[in-house]
């Protein structure tokens, strides 16, 4: 009887085991296959046989609406154009609903002062869903799989693989240096005298997100319910603080993080530049996985430790694509200062 129930227990184990090992080969060869095409592509990208337009179209109706889904699709626009265009991508269409409350407050606040953080010289032009629809806009540089996306798509050609694969044809690593003459100008006039003393010395920087977060104003199969616990990134910003070390939190925008000795600049939670310029600036970042973290790849010049990717195994059936992206690596570049971990933060992390 204890016989039959350890052979029983063994064939399940291995059953498990064979499964396991199958998806693992399929996701490979999934890779590898995606990633043979975009060779092809990029070889005819070079032989000049076909031609890269020097326009990213966006459409916000196929597109997510999301803060990292942007900037990691607009920097593969860029990083395509310099690579095979030898410039920046002269024009940004933004494709929208104009009755939608959200997609305008997103175009404000999020797309366009990514665009002009990326080169100020993009020309940024806004287009209706209706007019998009009606009218010939020209190609899109990306998604360029089949052809290049223009407005007689019906779907969006990209998949979150794509990006993936791409880091390992190109340098993804697109957002360049701002000095801090950036923050002279009358809008930041407060904000001014507070930077300058802050780069008088070495700090640190967390960016935190929502311990729910839930995006009321995306629509559905964009917006994925994500959960995490706070409560270790809370004790190592105490334990740097105690240690009379300099630390700077950027809050999400629907929850704010209350830690005494912590600097806090209510403004870079909703202005991209001002928290690039932070990142970029600090010792190290320490950043829960979320969309704010993309500006964090997507630089020369940041150093980083992007913690607690798991959270998305919870909540995406894709679970072998994000394994790929997020497992203890960089997938846009590694190096021992670009670090992105699987699971929480903790005081061994803090260097």
């Amino acid at each position: 009887m204890v016989s039959d129930k350890l052979n029983s227990h063994k064939k399940a184990i291995k059953n498990i085991s064979r499964k396991i090992l199958q998806i693992l080969i399929k996701s490979k060869l999934r890779f590898f296959y995606f990633q043979s095409i975009h060779k092809i592509y990029h070889l005819l990208f070079y032989l000049k046989i076909l031609k890269l337009p020097n326009k990213f179209i966006y459409n916000l109706d196929l597109f997510p609406g999301t803060f990292g889904d942007f900037v990691h699709i607009l920097s593969i626009a860029q990083a395509l154009s310099i690579k095979f265009n030898n410039q920046s991508i002269s024009y940004v269409y933004i494709v929208y609903d104009t009755n939608n409350t959200y997609q305008n407050g997103f175009i404000k606040t999020v797309m366009e002062p990514i665009i002009s953080l990326l080169d100020e010289d993009i020309i940024i032009r806004s287009v209706s869903l209706y007019d998009f629809k009606k009218s010939n806009y020209g190609d899109s540089i990306f998604p360029y799989i089949p052809t290049f996306y223009n407005s007689n798509f019906k779907y969006r050609p990209y998949r979150s693989i794509d990006s993936l694969i791409l880091a390992s044809l190109l340098d993804l690593r697109v957002f360049e240096k701002i000095d801090i003459n950036k923050f002279k100008n009358i809008k930041y006039k407060e904000l001014y005298p507070l930077l300058l003393k802050l780069l008088e010395k070495p700090f640190y920087c967390f960016n935190m997100r929502e311990e729910l977060s839930s995006n009321k104003g995306l629509a559905s199969k964009f917006n994925l319910d994500k959960v995490w616990d706070s409560k270790p990134t809370i004790r190592c910003i105490k334990n740097l603080i105690n240690n009379n070390h300099t630390v700077v939190l950027i809050n999400p925008i629907n929850q704010k993080y209350d830690i005494k000795g912590a600097i806090v600049f209510d403004e870079s939670t909703k202005d991209p530049l001002l928290r690039y310029f932070i990142y970029i600036n600090a010792k190290k970042v320490y950043s829960m996985e979320s969309g704010t973290s993309s500006l964090l790849y997507h630089s020369k010049f940041t150093r980083y430790l992007i913690y607690n990717a798991d959270i998305f195994y919870k909540t995406t059936k894709k679970e072998f694509e994000k394994e790929l992206f997020y497992r203890n690596i960089d997938w846009v570049y590694q190096s021992d200062n670009r670090i992105t971990k699987y699971g929480n933060i903790t005081f061994r992390d803090i260097s």
